[in-house]
């Protein structure tokens, strides 16, 4: 057996140029662990004006967003995680928005690209971000173009103690694909991953999975919505697929009750695929 290599591998079906900026890395032992929560709304600028809310953001300008204000990072008792794992979701203004960064509060801003978005319709893209050094555990976001912001948390990274887990990489694997199984659908769709192939088989069940997921709208489709099963679907999404073309974001969806199975919410007629990527899970 060879060396293993540490790059990766991409393999595109058409000529492209490719941009890849690394925000982290998952080390064995040693690292931060994961904290999964069931996805939260953070900040909102569509809503009245405040530290988390309105104004929408302006283009060219920065805006720091102080994130332990949100109730939905109370659990943390006022001391800001290590990161935040983020879905950061556009609303343009007056056509495209061109792109959108997002770094830790009181840091120069970093010459990367966590959103780009070229039509005038949402769209969402995941993100692990740093939390700022300060108490309210900040984040800067800038946008080359007026847009709203949405920024919905689904957990956080910080050393290892009680809830935390690590994670454990797989070679992508097609967990659920409706093309080939119940077809399309609109509304409330269960997801079996952990009856899947792509199941891990060296504990029970995961405490969360990481997932790309995929749409495959039959037309324009509002958004897609993945939660764990046995809860209250919430206030976020997933992803967003306005034009009715295919349309992929990553996941982190923890796995209550152990069942292994998630719920997607779809507002519109779509196939829905899901690749695992890998699981956080207890030290063995």
């Amino acid at each position: 057996m060879g060396t293993p290599s540490s790059g990766v591998g991409i393999y595109t079906t058409d000529k492209t140029d490719i941009i890849l900026d690394l925000q982290g890395y998952f080390v064995e032992q040693g690292g931060l662990q994961f904290y999964p929560m069931t996805a939260c709304r953070v900040v909102d600028t569509r809503g009245s004006n405040g530290a988390l809310g309105g104004p929408f953001l302006t283009g060219t300008v920065t805006r720091q967003f102080p994130m332990m204000a949100s109730s939905c990072l109370a659990s943390l008792a006022g001391v800001p995680p290590s990161a935040y794992a983020l879905n950061l979701t556009v609303v343009p203004h007056n056509g495209l928005l061109g792109y959108l960064t997002a770094w830790p509060g009181g840091e120069p801003q970093p010459d990367v690209s966590n959103l780009n978005d070229l039509t005038p319709y949402p769209m969402a893209n995941a993100a692990i971000i740093q939390a700022g050094a300060g108490a309210d555990g900040a984040i800067e976001v800038y946008a080359s173009n007026d847009t709203d912001v949405i920024i919905d948390a689904f957990g956080y990274f910080n050393p290892p103690g009680a809830g935390g887990y690590n994670y454990y990489p797989g070679l992508p694997c097609r967990a659920v694909d409706t093309r080939t199984t119940t077809g399309a659908f609109n509304g409330l769709y269960e997801a079996n991953v952990g009856a899947s192939i792509c199941a891990p088989t060296s504990m029970l069940l995961p405490a969360a999975y990481e997932l790309n997921s995929t749409v495959v709208p039959n037309g324009f489709m509002g958004y897609l919505t993945l939660w764990p099963a046995g809860m209250t679907e919430p206030i976020v999404s997933t992803l967003n697929a306005y034009d009715g073309t295919p349309t992929s974001n990553a996941a982190m969806v923890v796995n209550t009750n152990n069942v292994g199975i998630l719920n997607a919410y779809a507002s519109g007629q779509t196939n829905l695929i899901l690749d695992l990527n890998g699981y956080f899970g207890p030290t063995f």
